[in-house]
Formats: structure tokens, C-alpha cells, sequence
């Protein structure tokens, strides 16, 4: 590291790996009470593109991914196995006229109405591989309750790690430089970067 970071910079980090949002790791280390939501989120990522700052979280990610086990390929296969399953591999639907009395299936028949019913799988007609798949399973009011994990959460994220929605970065304040010199141009990068130093 070319510089030990600052305290707020440590706790910006320590709180960046803890919560994995960026500016929530601003607001618990910096004084945002009179800052716009826009400023907070434009802050928290300039502090979090300071070499640095870039350099300390991803040691210490890396020492956390050693001491898990854990590799970004086992992280992909669960995301992946959530984000493209299928609801049919835990359940089976099939008629349900069988748990009437035979006047009511009488009726039924008579008015063309048919019953189904939502059969969840016994556990060994699941593949082991899928069983992950399953957020809960519990008796609810209306029989038993299966659950699985959010789809689409599992899909944003394969899809960020995928660079297909990167984040976006707006910038609040234009100048025109083409008309400075290029001494006047280095001093105003100057003290763009003494006060990206006081965040």
C-alpha cells in the first residue's frame, strides 16, 4: 500500500465487507446528516475507487474466500441452480376428486368442474443437486407450504457478475475544459483530488 488508510477509510471497508453495499459503508463512517441521498452514493464511490481503499478490500475479501473454502465457481453453481430451476422438479399437480364425498363428485361431474391438487414430491424423487433449490418447507393453513429461493434475486446477481448491469455513475456537475490551459486544467484536478482526500 502506498498509504496506511484513514480510520474512516478502514471502517469503510470493514463495513463495505460486512453489509456488501457501498454506501451504507459511507453513511456509518462519514457525516452525511445535510448530504443528498445522490451526494452519498457519489462519495461512497469515490471512496471505494481509491487504490488504496480497493487495495485493502480485496485483501481482505481474499483472506476471507481462503479461510471459507469457498470459491466464486461454488458461489456461480448455487446461483445458477436457483436462478434455472423449476417448480415441476418439487411438485406434481393432479386431479384431487378423490377427497370428495361421491354427491359432491356427482355434481362436479354434472356442472364440468374438475379439482386438481399440488402433490410435493417425496423427498427421494428430488435430486440431491436440487435440494438446495428449497428456501422452506412447512405446514401453512391451507396444507403444506413449499418455498423456494428468489429467482430473480439469483439472476441479477449472476448477471452483475456478468458485467450486464454495471453500476452507474451520474455526473451532477459539468464544466467546460476545453478552454483551459493545461496549467489551469492541473489545478483544478488538484483540488478535485484534495477534496475527494477530505471525504
Amino acid at each position: 500500500m502506498s498509504r496506511n488508510l484513514t480510520t474512516k477509510e478502514e471502517g469503510f471497508v470493514l463495513d463495505w465487507i460486512e453489509t456488501s453495499c457501498k454506501t451504507e459503508a459511507y453513511r456509518r463512517n462519514y457525516a452525511c446528516n445535510k448530504m443528498s441521498e445522490k451526494t452519498i452514493n457519489n462519495n461512497a464511490y469515490m471512496v471505494s475507487k481509491r487504490s488504496e481503499v480497493q487495495e485493502r478490500y480485496n485483501n481482505l475479501m481474499n483472506k476471507a474466500v481462503k479461510r471459507s473454502e469457498v470459491t466464486q465457481d461454488m458461489i456461480i453453481q448455487e446461483l445458477v441452480k436457483i436462478a434455472f430451476s423449476d417448480i415441476g422438479d418439487f411438485i406434481e399437480i393432479g386431479k384431487g376428486a378423490e377427497n370428495f364425498d361421491e354427491e359432491t363428485k356427482e355434481m362436479m361431474e354434472k356442472l364440468g368442474v374438475t379439482s386438481q391438487k399440488v402433490i410435493i414430491k417425496n423427498s427421494s424423487e428430488i435430486p440431491k443437486e436440487k435440494k438446495g433449490v428449497i428456501k422452506s418447507i412447512k405446514q401453512g393453513a391451507n396444507g403444506i407450504e413449499l418455498t423456494i429461493h428468489d429467482k430473480m434475486a439469483s439472476i441479477q446477481l449472476l448477471g452483475k457478475h456478468l458485467g450486464m448491469f454495471g453500476d452507474k455513475l451520474e455526473v451532477t456537475e459539468k464544466k467546460d475544459y476545453e478552454d483551459l490551459t493545461d496549467d489551469e486544467l492541473d489545478k483544478q484536478i488538484e483540488e478535485k483530488e484534495k477534496e475527494l482526500k477530505e471525504v
